[in-house]
């Protein structure tokens, strides 16, 4: 095994001040990381579910973000039959869009489409074909995330967060717990 690459139990992270603990899975890169005693505080080491819900909770009890008239009728795709069930999925999109682009910024709305694309089922006989998802809604999104100053446009084209975007996901990873791989 190589010497960068180890896996380590909790009880190891514990003892452990300073040195680098990675991860070998490709699927939760930096998992843990010490830099001279002090713990690095990235959306991406943290389980995505509990972090898009912290974040989507943070983005709802602020009160910046008003959500539009239309957000009950509204699909998310014209893949889809049915609006969304869930009464803070706004909120959940937006978080969504936050973490993906604290991981990776400059993306726009043309990569979101994709991302949040499904399959059509509704096709008969035929099979199934991949449609994206409503790039109107993904783009309202990005706009009310700009008046409230979360995220701003990057000079080579799409999105990326702003310094105080980043330090509320940075304050939200900090209240989540870290995702700790087993032996």
């Amino acid at each position: 095994m190589n010497a960068r690459f180890r896996m380590v139990t909790l009880d190891a992270l514990l003892t452990t001040a300073a040195a680098p603990i990675y991860s070998s899975d490709f699927l939760n890169p930096l998992i843990v990381c010490f830099r001279a005693g002090q713990g690095c505080l990235l959306p991406r080491k943290y389980s995505m579910e509990e972090f898009i819900a912290t974040y989507a909770a943070h983005l709802k009890a602020n009160d910046k973000i008003h959500l539009p008239t239309w957000v009950d009728v509204v699909k998310t795709g014209s893949f889809k039959q049915l609006p969304p069930i869930d009464e803070d999925w706004y909120y959940i999109r937006a978080a969504a869009l936050c973490r993906r682009l604290y991981i990776r910024p400059n993306l726009g709305v043309g990569h979101f489409k994709t991302v949040f694309g499904g399959r059509t089922r509704r096709r008969g006989a035929a099979p199934e074909r991949f449609c994206k998802a409503a790039s109107g809604l993904i783009r309202h999104i990005f706009q009310t995330l700009e008046t409230v100053g979360l995220m701003e446009k990057g000079a080579n084209g799409g999105r990326k967060l702003t310094s105080s975007g980043q330090r509320d996901m940075d304050l939200i990873a900090g209240r989540c717990a870290p995702v700790v791989p087993v032996c």
